[in-house]
């Protein structure tokens, strides 16, 4: 069958290991267990999503974490004070600025990833920590839990989210030129565009990563989501 030969190793490895899991326990493909996985792997599925953009332009993002948590705290402070949607905005939109900082300081003051990444943990860890004073944020609506415990079907709200931003970012990458693009920036020198150009194309991976990061803590509000509360030394 075609699509056997397609498989790469760690597809052969997870096979693998899902196999053993269900000769050692049958249950492990109920649905009830095959949901509460994808629930809990839903936060780490939309980070791969973001991530995949920087790990294409060659690039690498140690501040992801400390993102998540900062996108939470403003999102659930927001929320507290002004509502459901602006919190949303405003959890989307500390992800994007943060996220364009990272992209500004790598492409144009060609600072190292790792070193502005790293520089951006500890700035949005101490943002967060000096917002909430290092206290969790609690007494979240109830509806506030929704999309985190909620489900359509059976099928949980985080899952469906990240199945839906899995399409998007396979659209982005493989069906319009700018993902075509982020692909040529990471491949070999020769094929790289270059100039401004290429600026360009590491910034909008550089913001399209951290929009995604919004979603979790907005990044997922899933991870508010999940808990009912925004603590932000839980992700760190």
């Amino acid at each position: 069958m075609k699509w056997l030969r397609n498989l790469g190793p760690l597809h052969w490895v997870l096979l693998v290991m899902a196999a053993m899991f269900f000769v050692i326990q049958p249950r492990f493909f109920s649905w009830t267990n095959l949901t509460n996985v994808g629930r809990q792997a839903s936060v780490l599925a939309l980070i791969s999503c973001g991530q995949l953009f920087v790990v294409l332009v060659g690039c690498i993002d140690l501040s992801v974490g400390s993102l998540i948590g900062v996108s939470s705290v403003v999102t659930t402070l927001t929320l507290l004070e002004w509502g459901f949607l602006p919190g949303l905005t405003a959890g989307l939109l500390t992800g994007v600025v943060l996220g364009a900082a990272n992209g500004l300081v790598v492409s144009y003051l060609r600072i190292p990833p790792m070193i502005a990444t790293l520089a951006m943990l500890y700035f949005a860890k101490g943002a967060a920590l000096t917002i909430t004073g290092g206290m969790p944020v609690e007494r979240l609506p109830k509806a506030f839990g929704v999309l985190g415990k909620g489900s359509v079907f059976g099928l949980p709200f985080p899952m469906m989210i990240a199945i839906l931003l899995f399409a998007v970012c396979y659209f982005v990458l493989a069906k319009i030129p700018a993902g075509r693009n982020i692909y040529a920036v990471g491949g070999s020198e020769e094929n790289k565009p270059a100039g401004r150009n290429r600026r360009a194309s590491l910034q909008s991976a550089r913001i399209h990563h951290q929009r995604v990061h919004g979603i979790p803590g907005k990044r997922h509000p899933i991870v508010p989501y999940e808990l009912g509360t925004a603590d932000f030394r839980r992700r760190t």
